[in-house]
């Protein structure tokens, strides 16, 4: 199925209901894509794509399924990611998603809970999938953001998943585990530094929390060469 045809999902909506009789004791939304780049210089086909799978896909879903959880009392999973709670640099539009539907499975929560259906919104750390290893790029030729060290940070953002210890299987147990408890919790903190990044971004000063991140993905030096091109540039006309 896919999730952004609402007809297909109408059709699916159709075979549950046949085949469970009008009942779901579980929905989880987790089809995710990513792509990288500077936040101005997306293209408009990329960015409605993204939206679409991250974002619209997962309403759609839980609009059409909901009356069956609803009868199961069960619950609706979505996997969100620290990149709702952290500015991980070059993949602005991935944040974006990932905190709209982080909101989104909030209000959710809220209006599902006199139905008895529980929501829960991952909040995913490092897990070693490929979702970002196409993300491996640079900026346009021309880009202002074409400067010593871009590649390199880049790169470092790509392989943010990859880097980690935090097998599938293993983020997947620890999510079903507190599903399966009937937990009344909302996020669910699993992969690698998943709750230390949100707790940092709640708790340390703006400036050293964005500093740490962009330490983390090799950005700083990017930084300072864009701001000598700029201050050059600057010199230049005045």
């Amino acid at each position: 199925c896919d999730i952004t045809d609402v007809d297909q999902i109408i059709k699916l909506r159709e075979f549950v209901k046949q085949t469970t009789g009008g009942y779901l004791h579980i929905l989880y939304n987790n089809a995710g894509i990513s792509i990288a780049g500077p936040a101005t210089e997306f293209e408009n086909d990329q960015m409605m794509t993204l939206f679409k799978v991250n974002v619209f896909g997962h309403m759609y879903m839980t609009k059409y399924m909901s009356e069956f959880i609803i009868a199961g009392k069960g619950a609706i999973i979505f996997t969100s990611s620290v990149a709702a709670r952290a500015p991980l640099s070059w993949v602005s539009l991935y944040c974006a998603t990932k905190s709209a539907i982080d909101q989104y499975a909030w209000c959710l929560r809220t209006e599902m809970q006199p139905f008895g259906v529980r929501v829960y919104s991952v909040i995913t750390g490092g897990v070693d999938t490929g979702i970002c290893d196409a993300n491996i790029t640079a900026p346009k030729a021309g880009s202002p953001f074409d400067v010593d060290g871009v590649y390199d940070s880049m790169r470092a953002s790509a392989q943010m998943s990859r880097i980690t210890n935090v097998s599938p299987q293993k983020y997947a147990q620890g999510v079903v585990s507190v599903v399966e408890s009937k937990s009344s919790v909302f996020n669910i903190y699993k992969g690698a530094k998943s709750f230390t990044t949100h707790f940092g971004s709640r708790y340390l000063p703006l400036w050293l929390f964005e500093f740490l991140v962009s330490r983390h993905f090799l950005a700083l030096k990017v930084w300072r060469n864009i701001k000598k091109r700029v201050m050059a540039q600057d010199k230049k006309s005045a």
